[in-house]
């Protein structure tokens, strides 16, 4: 799946949160699901005034702009160059960069940002679709992070809630196809083992935990903490 191509055509989309694929109805609901995902986001990574935040995947911005209200800065990075100009669009105020992180180094970040307290990858971690793209994704931020400090994947399609998600005749039908035609638009369901498996063999501590129940999808996914402490 070509997700650059992918994330670009849904960034011409005049509707923010469907640039995003986050749409819940009316705007008015969008906004606030995005507001009850920031307020998960902050407790869970416990976002304090004088953090530095890296927010991997940030698309055009909408979560990043939310979470710049709970720390001292945020950086924001994305694959689609059509998302992160509307990011710097419309919010000049916080440094956006057009990256892969699945090619993340040092070169691509200004000096100034090397290192940060806490890192946030929200919603796309089901788009690096193989167990070793997880895994290079993971390392490859492992640099930028502080001593202390903490990585959360959030909102992960759990393979255990599966069928949770593919629970009709038409959805796994559309599934057949789209993997036949290697256009799966939901990614990879990973699982709590396969998640524990990188973190042994990186050498760092990683649990699961069980979304809020208020938060949209929590029936079929998961999240995920990394902590340095």
């Amino acid at each position: 799946m070509d997700w650059k191509k992918f994330w670009n055509e849904k960034g011409e989309q005049e509707n923010p949160f469907a640039q995003v694929a986050r749409i819940g109805g009316t705007l008015q609901q969008d906004e606030e699901i995005i507001d009850e995902i920031v307020e998960h986001i902050v407790k869970v990574l416990e976002l304090k005034s004088d953090d530095v935040l890296l927010d991997v995947c940030c698309g055009n911005g909408l979560l990043t702009s939310k979470l710049a209200k709970y720390c001292k800065k945020v950086v924001g990075i994305d694959i689609s160059d059509v998302l992160i100009n509307h990011a710097k669009n419309n919010f000049p105020e916080i440094e956006f960069i057009c990256a892969d992180v699945l090619e993340l180094n040092a070169s691509t970040i200004c000096k100034q940002h090397l290192s940060f307290d806490k890192i946030n990858l929200y919603f796309s971690f089901q788009y690096f679709e193989s167990f070793d793209k997880g895994k290079k994704v993971i390392e490859n931020l492992l640099p930028f992070v502080k001593k202390e400090g903490k990585i959360f994947l959030g909102d992960i399609p759990d393979s255990i809630n599966f069928f949770e998600y593919y629970n009709t005749p038409l959805r796994l039908i559309q599934l057949v196809k789209q993997t036949l035609q290697n256009k799966n638009n939901m990614g990879k369901f990973w699982s709590e083992n396969e998640l524990k498996l990188i973190c042994e063999q990186l050498k760092i501590n990683g649990k699961k935990l069980t979304q809020p129940e208020q938060l949209p999808y929590s029936h079929y996914r998961m999240d995920w903490l990394i902590n340095f402490k």
